[in-house]
């Protein structure tokens, strides 16, 4: 589905890892376990024909942004007194109900009175039939209706763009998870698959796309055109696709036999190019990988890039729509980890054709079915065509790491959750939950069998689901026929989708080294006090010095109980690390001695050996251990220090996304403290990466890391970085011909914004409203938040409530506002106060000023700020009406923070002072020396 735009941004070492989601969060220990939003499993469609007639400019007596639909729905009774039709209709479409009829092909009767009984809350509408319905006969129920092209990018939706000064309009779709009951009245749950028939009365002048090819020739006259698809497969109604626009396609050659489009506005046919080449491999590869050719059920694929897209991508069947920022690419404009996130978003929609499409899950309590696949293959499915970017590795990060914060809070939620009912819920659990540890989950367990085992079950699952709907057992199934006795796949599978969180192993190994004690307890963010009764059935894994190896991740044990002993072959004095490449999803903690060693191993020269991604493991494991109360921070902050020799990105950005938490939550006088502790730190990086990309031949993932590494140096003040990034920024205002190297853009659009006030606000604001390419345009909105003025920062929050700034972009332009800068934090919030009801005005609600509002109170570091959000609140919360909530919510996250300021931040102020020691050391050091010398 929708791709969390939280894939491999630069933005992940600068802001949340769960990215950019498009859905409001939803509390999940406080859901109901009602189902009255489901539909009745006694009557399923066996087709859709639906014709839709769309206004985007007004026509007669037709308001602009509407449309006509008819749809002739065979449905098909599946027992013996059937005496009502419950459908899922949207309260914005208008039903004629004097032509609605239901009739058996036998029987001309209408079997329908035009009175059906609407819900409102749960968007049914309910037919009582005159007479009771025939088991297994098809009936055809059809239905005229008018709807509206809505402007909140759900159902089919409007979306506009400039070609020169004149403004074009188009319309599209997104069905994903309830929007089809927008487009139809239809029954808008995944397991009712069936097959559809779109056809389209349109202006001559716009051509349409729609999830297959059209079928025929298209019929024109008195300037309409009547253009017919052909049916599908049998398909969930969350993937219908329509765009009518004036696109343009770079298409395979006519008669090819694999058809593949990449559509998008005519002005960026040169941008589609990598698209266009990357998406037709990864998915040749995913063909073979999966011994199942996509092209064995589906005739053609088109990629669509639309100017207005909530989500970051969708998988419609036959016709993907993407972000234009997710699709298009230039070389002059895009940076590397974009070129990265549009090849990896593209293999994640693609992977959905086998996981989502053909194979779908049962109900969104099984989203993960979905998304974890897409997730997992977004990685391993475009590491198959992009096989030089590490991307084996940068999942561990962006992925198991990402997720595991989530997932040891309490509002963390099962795999597999069953309470998920209403809308809002089935928007809530396309979180992280369901794409990064569904995507981690499979991740385990395909190193766990080994072999490439898990590869011939899914071929199998795949097969004996096609066209149907799946629930984990039908997975598990599968994967029980290639696992062994040994494997203990049932205890394995179910413990880790069925319970909430992770454990936390603690290691002890005695004095001989001969033998290591393992026991398990939930892991949680916020205590190592705590007590819980579940257990998980762990896939162990080791190596040490002298036994195994870093590229074997075979399990040596599955740890069914709370305690597990495993004997070593080791000597004194040898280090021993647990979950090897962190095939496993969860943390390690050691006794003293264990992690004295392992410290003292990652000093040595090639850190002694150790595995890249268990470097990236205890990078993030001791970060999160020593924020929970498990180890001193004193042993985090000595691992640390071997960063200072540390030149590969996966640990860095394991670090980055660490020492984000004690940025945001350092109280502002130690701000210089903390920038002398990361330009120490960096320094050595620094110079090995340089300030200027060294060109296409570069390492891919060290042009990621220099982009990580410019953003920190240069916010706190490394001089170099700082020298250069003005140098550029200079060059850039007074020559227009000039172009920065892209993947250093961002840190000298920063600098150049931090200190040139509103002058250099106002230039790169020109130039953001002068792109047109949605890469560059992304960049800026992004970097204008590195603006630190009152008035600018005014300005910029004024701009983001205009339609200058894209719905899709408000959000995250918003954050940047106050991630970017810690002062600008109470210049947000105090605007807030100010402007909530004309926020609320441009946002379309007071949901979203409170999710806005929800997030500068995160960033909050005093006990006076908590009380001014109380007051606010207190003066202004009735006005929020049911988002009152999110606000008390960040207010209650807000004490917990401070309590937790003031049980460890003395603890961290200290490791983070020790930087400067260890530089004072060296340097009376060096004077000793020179005074023996000269006697």
């Amino acid at each position: 589905m929708r791709v969390i735009l939280f894939l491999a941004l630069v933005a992940l070492a600068t802001s949340s890892p769960r990215g950019d989601r498009e859905f409001p969060e939803e509390d999940f220990t406080t859901r109901q376990t009602s189902a009255e939003y489901r539909l009745p499993s006694n009557i399923w469609p066996d087709s859709y024909d639906v014709t839709i007639t769309p206004y985007l400019y007004a026509e007669g007596d037709k308001a602009e942004w509407t449309f006509d639909g008819q749809v002739r729905i065979n449905l098909r009774p599946n027992a013996n007194g059937v005496s009502t039709i419950v459908l899922h209709v949207d309260s914005s479409l208008t039903i004629d109900h004097s032509r609605t009829t239901l009739r058996n092909g036998a029987i001309p009767t209408n079997l329908v009175p035009n009175a059906p009984i609407y819900t409102n809350e749960t968007a049914k509408l309910t037919y009582t039939t005159i007479q009771a319905l025939e088991n297994n006969t098809v009936y055809t129920m059809d239905i005229t209706y008018t709807g509206v092209i809505h402007s909140d990018m759900r159902g089919l939706y409007r979306s506009t763009y400039r070609q020169g000064s004149v403004e074009k309009r188009l319309a599209s779709t997104q069905m994903q998870t309830t929007f089809a009951r927008r487009f139809m009245p239809c029954f808008d749950e995944p397991k009712f698959k069936a097959l559809i028939t779109i056809k389209v009365h349109h202006d001559s002048n716009l051509k349409v796309w729609s999830n297959m090819p059209i079928e025929g020739e298209p019929i024109t006259s008195n300037q309409k055109t009547f253009t017919t698809f052909r049916q599908t497969p049998k398909m969930s109604t969350y993937l219908i696709a329509l765009i009518i626009s004036e696109f343009d396609s770079r298409s395979t050659a006519a008669g090819h036999l694999r058809p593949h489009s990449i559509i998008a506005r005519p002005e960026m046919r040169d941008l589609t190019t990598y698209a266009f080449e990357v998406g037709q491999l990864i998915l040749e590869k995913l063909d073979e990988h999966l011994s199942y050719s996509y092209y064995e059920w589906m005739p053609k694929m088109d990629q669509a890039a639309i100017p207005d897209f909530s989500a970051g991508a969708m998988e419609n069947m036959g016709l993907l729509t993407y972000r234009e920022a997710n699709l298009l690419y230039s070389q002059a404009h895009t940076q590397s980890i974009t070129k990265q996130r549009i090849a990896a978003v593209i293999a994640h929609e693609q992977a959905h054709m086998w996981f989502g499409d053909l194979v779908t899950c049962d109900w969104w309590s099984y989203t993960w079915l979905n998304e974890g696949f897409a997730r997992y293959y977004q990685y391993h499915g475009t590491a198959m065509a992009e096989t030089t970017w590490a991307l084996e590795h940068q999942f561990v990060v962006e992925q198991l790491q990402g997720v595991f914060q989530m997932d040891s809070s309490n509002s963390t939620h099962p795999m597999s959750d069953p309470n998920t009912n209403s809308p809002g819920q089935v928007s809530g659990i396309f979180d992280n939950i369901s794409y990064n540890k569904g995507a981690t989950f499979i991740r385990m367990i395909d190193n766990h069998l080994g072999e490439n085992r898990l590869r011939t079950a899914l071929r199998s699952y795949l097969r004996e689901n096609a066209f149907g709907t799946a629930v984990p057992n039908d997975l598990l199934r599968a994967i029980q026929t290639q696992a062994s006795t040994q494997h203990k796949i049932d205890e394995v599978f179910n413990t880790w989708t069925t319970q909430s969180g992770y454990p936390v192993v603690s290691v002890e190994v005695n004095q001989g080294r001969t033998q290591a004690t393992l026991r398990q307890k939930r892991f949680r963010s916020y205590s190592s006090d705590t007590t819980s009764p579940e257990i998980w059935a762990i896939p162990i894994t080791f190596v040490s010095k002298r036994e195994h190896s870093f590229t074997d991740t075979t399990t040596r044990e599955v740890m069914t109980t709370a305690d597990l002993s495993v004997t070593l072959t080791a000597i004194p004095s040898e280090w021993v690390i647990f979950n090897v490449q962190q095939v496993g999803y969860y943390r390690v903690n050691y006794d003293t001695e264990s992690w004295r060693l392992i410290i003292e191993a990652l000093k040595q020269t090639n850190h002694d050996g150790i595995h890249v991604l268990n470097r990236a493991q205890i990078v993030d494991d001791l970060m999160n251990l020593a924020k929970a109360g498990y180890v001193p921070y004193g042993t985090t902050f000595d691992a640390l220090k071997y960063l200072q020799n540390e030149q590969n990105y996966i640990p860095w950005l394991a670090a980055f996304n660490g020492l984000n938490h004690f940025r945001r939550r350092l109280p502002e006088n130690r701000k210089e403290l903390f920038g002398k502790y990361m330009t120490e730190l960096l320094g050595n990086i620094y110079t090995h990466l340089g300030f200027t990309p060294k060109g296409d031949t570069e390492e891919h993932i060290n042009k990621l890391n220099r982009a990580n590494v410019l953003s920190w140096a240069c916010k706190y003040g490394h001089t170099d970085c700082l020298t250069k990034a003005r140098e550029e920024f200079t060059k850039l205002r007074n020559d227009a011909t000039y172009v920065i190297p892209v993947d250093i853009r961002s840190t000298v659009y920063c600098v150049g914004l931090r200190e040139g006030g509103q002058a250099a606000f106002d230039f790169l604001w020109a130039r953001y409203l002068n792109e047109n390419i949605a890469t560059e345009q992304t960049v800026i909105l992004n970097s204008l938040g590195c603006t630190n003025t009152d008035e600018t920062v005014k300005a910029l929050i004024d701009n983001i409530l205009t339609t200058a700034v894209r719905d899709q972009d408000k959000s995250s332009t918003f954050s940047n506002s106050y991630a970017h800068n810690e002062e600008n934090i109470a210049r947000v919030w105090k605007y807030c106060t100010e402007n909530h009801a004309k926020m609320s005005v441009a946002l379309n609600g007071y949901g979203s000023v409170a999710s806005y509002m929800s997030g500068v109170i995160n960033r909050f570091r005093t006990r006076e700020e908590l009380d001014a959000v109380k007051t606010f609140i207190s003066a202004q919360g009735s006005q929020f009406g049911g988002a009152q909530s999110s606000l008390e919510n960040a207010v209650s996250n807000l004490e917990f923070d401070l309590y937790w300021d003031s049980k460890y931040m003395d603890h961290i102020i200290k490791g983070i002072g020790a930087a400067g020691i260890k530089t004072y050391s060296v340097l009376l050091m060096t004077i000793t020396l020179l005074i023996s010398l000269l006697r």
